[in-house]
């Protein structure tokens, strides 16, 4: 299936997600770069920055109390294991006690806390962090927190980075975020290398927690979410689609298979002129030069803007033919299991089969 649609022979037009994504394709299947495109990142208007971020900061932190001086920090987004939840909660248990007692981590995503939640208690950070759960109010808890922490094993764009960046959030990621350049573009975090280190990560996270360029990166990353080309992914696709089709239909690629109600054309020249919104109904009754016919079926050739076509129909043989043709092997099944009557005689190639002679 993957074949079908990236192999070096292929005429689909590929809308990616991110650059990182369409180099993993092309190191498999060796597609041009002519067939992507990369479609700009893409922020829902729903998530768009809260207007008033301090009110909305402190009412968030008195419904949780949490202080206004405490370090907030962000995970969220459901499937705990492949963001890297464990790799989060071990570097926020590794943080010196200073800062330790200053943290804390709310995680929220449509999951089962389970064993997560455990290795919380065995840490010994039980108390610092929050699960809650699936939630609506995303760009609410944004407006209130102070790093979001995101150390995915794997992830094809990761766009709660673009969100966390918009609301003014920095980032610690993975570089296996298809959206983690955006962090490095804005200026608003820190992007870990591969192979991933959970030392790294404990250290970052450390610096970070104590480093006076939080808000530098906070006003880079209000500044970089006003771009509204954040939130034009949607009708960019659309017009990526629509540019291609007509492409498409000029081409007049005899390799491109195009339908017109109920009907398949192998050659658009037919699609879109002669046969151009023509039944299947009259298709299967057009008059032609006579090549050849047997029951239930015919050819004929037709002509279309100087152009010679072949038309071969099947309508059926009819009952009767059917069991014309259904007779003999019926008969001879018959023979096979049920004995000749008494008396007859039975012939093998026009002699007498000796069994049935002397009956």
């Amino acid at each position: 299936f993957e074949k079908a649609v990236f192999g070096s022979t292929r005429q689909t037009l590929i809308l990616s997600l991110s650059e990182r994504e369409k180099k993993v394709y092309q190191e498999y299947y060796h597609t041009p770069d002519s067939r992507f495109f990369v479609l700009p990142p893409t922020l829902d208007l729903d998530r768009k920055p809260v207007r008033d971020r301090d009110q909305t900061r402190r009412t968030i932190r008195q419904n949780f109390g949490i202080t206004n001086d405490a370090v907030l920090l962000l995970f969220i987004g459901s499937g705990f294991e492949t963001k890297g939840l464990d790799r989060a909660l071990r570097a926020l248990a590794s943080l010196p006690v200073e800062l330790q007692t200053r943290s804390q981590l709310l995680v929220i995503g449509q999951e089962q806390p389970g064993k997560f939640r455990i290795l919380a208690e065995r840490l010994g950070i039980a108390h610092r962090v929050h699960f809650l759960g699936g939630r609506l109010d995303i760009p609410d808890l944004l407006a209130a927190g102070d790093l979001l922490i995101h150390p995915a094993y794997r992830e094809n764009t990761g766009t709660i980075l673009l969100e966390a960046i918009a609301a003014g959030v920095p980032v610690l990621t993975t570089n296996v975020c298809g959206y983690a350049h955006h962090v490095q573009k804005a200026n608003a975090g820190v992007v870990l290398a591969s192979p991933f280190d959970q030392e790294e990560l404990n250290g970052e996270l450390t610096t970070l927690v104590a480093s006076p360029t939080r808000p530098v990166w906070q006003k880079n990353g209000l500044s970089y979410g006003k771009n509204e080309e954040l939130y034009r992914m949607p009708s960019t696709a659309v017009d990526a689609i629509e540019n291609y089709t007509q492409t498409d239909r000029d081409s007049q690629s005899p390799t491109i298979t195009r339908s017109v109600g109920s009907i398949r054309y192998l050659d658009q020249k037919l699609s879109t002129s002669a046969l151009y919104n023509t039944s299947f109904r009259k298709i299967m009754k057009a008059e032609g030069e006579l090549i050849r016919t047997a029951p239930g079926r015919r050819t004929i050739r037709l002509s279309f803007d100087g152009r010679h076509y072949f038309l071969k129909t099947h309508t059926g043989v009819g009952w009767s033919e059917i069991i014309k043709n259904w007779t003999p092997a019926i008969r001879n099944r018959l023979w096979k299991y049920y004995p000749v009557p008494f008396g007859k005689k039975f012939t093998v190639n026009g002699k007498c089969a000796e069994s049935q002679c002397s009956s």
